[in-house]
């Protein structure tokens, strides 16, 4: 059976743990593997102190980046789903939250005006959290990482829901489409192996 995507990155942390797993190149940042598994812990423990559990969504309003990757990660490690909302909804933002229900919206401060303009109708979120500091609302991820103590406790089902990403609308309205861990890493797998991908790149 496939592990976990969570599983997979400890894993690494644990035979590679200085080699490098994600690199930034708009800002010249690395993180190494045992980096980003050490910051998904602490991630996982932001959230389970906010009430976050196995099933539930965490919202992610963000800019690709390491932040958001190492929030993915966290949420995973919970048995939590990363919800995926695009910076791009703009006077939507609502529709998609209503749509996946995120206990945490964690987002980027260029996205405050949307946010605070329709907090009131997205019910659902408990806590806001702004990766670029804190915000009227909102607690600074990274303070919060920093005073997080790693979490041990990782969910090991394979079989839990990882993600939910909304389809592009092509055919009507976007829709939110869940995947497991296992058909992820799957096809992550066969990706990696039809472009010939190694270790080394």
């Amino acid at each position: 059976m496939f592990p976990t995507l969570p599983g997979l990155l400890s894993t690494q942390a644990a035979r590679n743990p200085d080699r490098p797993f994600l690199r930034w190149s708009d800002r010249g940042r690395v993180m190494t593997f045992a980096e980003v598994d050490n910051a998904a812990a602490k991630a996982a423990a932001v959230f389970k102190s906010f009430g976050v559990g196995q099933g539930d969504r965490v919202g992610l309003l963000a800019h690709n980046g390491l932040d958001y990757v190492v929030a993915m990660f966290g949420a995973w490690r919970l048995g939590a789903i990363s919800a995926h909302i695009s910076v791009m909804t703009g006077d939507e933002l609502a529709d998609y939250v209503q749509a996946c229900t995120p206990k945490v919206l964690v987002y980027t401060h260029d996205l405050f005006d949307a946010v605070d303009r329709d907090r009131q109708a997205m019910p659902s979120i408990e806590t806001y959290i702004c990766m670029d500091g804190a915000q009227p609302g909102a607690l600074a991820w990274g303070d919060l990482l920093s005073a997080a103590d790693a979490l041990d406790e990782q969910n090991s089902d394979p079989t839990l829901p990882a993600h939910l990403s909304f389809t592009s609308g092509s055919t009507g309205k976007p829709k939110g489409a869940v995947l497991r861990h296992e058909p992820t890493v799957r096809a992550t797998a066969c990706i990696a192996e039809r472009l010939q991908l190694t270790p080394d790149d």
